[in-house]
């Protein structure tokens, strides 16, 4: 099994770029932002990066590699300098669904990953395509089943990260706050940018459960 490097935070490749993002964190706020815009090709604007707002809570994004960010308005990867982005991931195997799934092409990033070995990140890549289909409940019960098979092994950090992800679109967040912490727990001495994903996504489902 390879090991476990801070671009599993979005079942990415490793980089040597060093994190230039903030840490994930909540701020009380009086009122409520938009969402970070967005073009049509699912490409954020480098200008566009900055922090949104839930209810009375501003989270942060993240960097997560070469040319991509992790939202703190949805905890979900954009892609924010595209040839930056396939330079990074060019020697992963799942480029292609990768990239499809980051882009907002869930249908066909779904067929790319069926064609392909179920290993364990195969398999959560394709609970994130269900996910972000709306298909919350499938998402929570796939990452379930690889949470419980790699308990007490180098992805369990990243596998409850995500599992706390699908949670949160799922209305659990109760449940998804156990699930960061416990990644939080996992990643104390871990990447600096692997660490401060975990603390965003604990961020986001805390200032979640405490607005509903």
């Amino acid at each position: 099994m390879r090991p476990v490097t801070r671009a599993d935070i979005g079942w990415s490749v490793t980089s040597t770029e060093q994190g230039r993002g903030l840490k994930g964190g909540a701020v009380p706020i009086a009122t409520r932002s938009t969402s970070i815009g967005s073009s049509s090709s699912g490409l954020v604007h480098p200008e566009h990066v900055a922090t949104v707002a839930y209810p009375r809570y501003m989270v942060s994004d993240v960097a997560g590699g070469p040319g991509w960010i992790i939202r703190g308005a949805d905890l979900r990867p954009a892609i924010t300098d595209l040839d930056t982005f396939r330079a990074g991931i060019a020697e992963d195997p799942l480029t292609k669904p990768i990239e499809l799934l980051w882009t907002g092409d869930t249908d066909a990033a779904l067929r790319a990953l069926g064609l392909l070995e179920q290993t364990p990140r195969v398999r959560a890549l394709a609970a994130d395509c269900r996910r972000d289909r709306g298909e919350t409940a499938v998402a929570v019960q796939e990452y379930d089943l690889l949470v419980a098979e790699c308990l007490g092994t180098a992805r369990e950090a990243v596998m409850r990260q995500h599992r706390g992800k699908a949670l949160l679109a799922n209305g659990e967040a109760e449940r998804a706050v156990e699930d960061f912490e416990r990644a939080v727990e996992l990643r104390r001495t871990a990447d600096p940018v692997l660490r401060a994903s975990a603390e965003q996504g604990l961020a986001v489902a805390r200032a979640r459960m405490n607005t509903g």
